[in-house]
């Protein structure tokens, strides 16, 4: 039996109408007030981007022309849509995730970080 006051019940779940618990915590004025805010922002940032990216494809496609990595993984992320990634790990015993060890054979590792000039 749940008493007046409590939060939770006697197994310890949340109490029926108890808003709060660590996952969902009682949103005040100042919360919601906050998420409009927020809201509004991303909307204005949005549109303003609209706005300017006619100017910014050429600069971007300049870019990769000249071999930046970052515009062309743009550009290849923004036409070919990004590679999903794999978010959950296997659960077959037969399917464990094995470490893989890499030598190479003359000492040195290679330096992929370098944009061609």
């Amino acid at each position: 039996m749940v008493k007046k006051g409590d939060k939770r019940n006697a197994d310890g779940t949340f109490a029926i109408g108890y808003e709060g618990g660590p996952g969902r915590p009682v949103e005040d004025e100042k919360t919601k007030l906050t998420k409009r805010a927020i809201k509004e922002l991303v909307k204005e940032y949005k549109e303003d981007l609209a706005q300017i990216l006619p100017d910014l494809k050429p600069i971007l496609i300049e870019l990769a022309k000249k071999g930046d990595m970052a515009a062309i993984k743009e550009i290849h992320d923004r036409v070919m849509d990004k590679s999903k990634q794999k978010t959950s790990l296997p659960t077959d015993d037969n399917d464990v995730i094995q470490p893989i060890l890499v030598k190479f054979i003359d000492g040195q590792q290679p330096n992929n970080n370098k944009n061609p000039e």
